[in-house]
């Protein structure tokens, strides 16, 4: 599969599946230089800032290491998410296992640009980037003609449907915001609608959101809308402590991923974070590798740096 990480909050039951790839190409992506969840303890906006570009994660989950992984946990909400989980073939599978053995509440995060079968999520949030082809062109690579047909198909099978979209400064502001507003109201006015924050990345020219220009997008919103909330990038529930579940069969508190993070991870000279947990365990299997490599001198250096990891 393509998971990578799994996330659980033990506190509110809440369990996270993580995916990599994405059929987008999103300019301001923070998937692009942080892939561990922002939610996490530890984790902040601030850290995107000088962010190097993160590297394909180096292990994947299988269906069953999955299902082995999160057997003993009981979710009362299973959340499919990280870049576009719809494009894993077995998400289906997945999905009915996992709805089989925990009956819990399942939440597809989605672009919308693929459907798959939702025979077993319960709810798709629809991550909107804009509501003008030329804005989502510009932003993503790609036009967004068929994006809204497959959200109104997912409401007419009567699935439970949200919409969200991020204030980019100077690229998706009111009007924009408005306009996708209005066209979700033609559908439904009770759909619920959630404006977010856009966190600035390196390379892409646009500044992070404020709170104020959120909420000013949602009031425009509510125009068109009933149900419209915000969430800015200062929006932290202290009691949200996930715990991290690492694709190496290792269990990481969040008490442990802050000890790494004090001590052990990459800083750049000015003290930012540049690496996750991840890249530091390869960075040592790597070394180790080499190490092994230089002593044998087999040229397998890269065969057991997987094997190490």
């Amino acid at each position: 599969m393509n998971i990578y990480q799994i996330t659980y909050e033990p506190n509110y039951r809440v369990l996270g599946l993580h995916f990599w790839g994405c059929n987008l190409f999103c300019r301001g992506c923070y998937k692009n230089y942080w892939t561990d969840d922002l939610s996490l303890p530890g984790s902040s906006v601030e850290q995107l800032k000088d962010a190097p570009r993160a590297k394909t994660p180096a292990i994947f989950l299988t269906l069953e290491e999955v299902l082995e992984k999160t057997e003993g946990l009981a979710p009362r909400d299973i959340f499919f998410m990280g870049k576009e989980s719809s494009l894993d073939p077995e998400l289906p599978l997945l999905a009915a296992r996992l709805h089989a053995r925990h009956k819990g509440f399942h939440t597809l995060l989605t672009n919308g640009v693929k459907l798959t079968d939702l025979s077993n999520i319960d709810e798709a949030v629809f991550g909107f980037k804009s509501a003008s082809e030329s804005v989502h062109r510009e932003y993503t690579g790609l036009s967004n003609l068929g994006i809204m047909n497959n959200f109104k198909k997912v409401y007419q099978n009567g699935k439970k449907l949200q919409a969200e979209i991020a204030f980019i400064p100077n690229l998706v502001e009111e009007e924009e915001i408005g306009a996708l507003a209005k066209t979700i109201s033609e559908i439904d006015r009770k759909i619920l609608f959630r404006v977010t924050s856009y966190f600035a990345v390196p390379g892409a020219p646009w500044p992070a959101a404020s709170r104020e220009q959120v909420e000013d997008a949602a009031a425009f919103a509510r125009k068109y809308l009933d149900d419209v909330v915000t969430m800015a990038s200062d929006s932290r529930d202290n009691s949200w402590k996930p715990e991290v579940i690492l694709g190496i069969n290792m269990k990481l508190s969040g008490n442990a991923k802050i000890v790494l993070e004090k001590r052990y991870l990459k800083r750049d000279g000015d003290g930012s974070i540049t690496e996750s947990p991840e890249d530091m365990f390869r960075r040592v299997a790597d070394a180790v590798a080499a190490a092994e490599n230089a002593y044998n001198q087999q040229g397998k250096a890269a065969c057991w740096a997987d094997e190490f990891y």
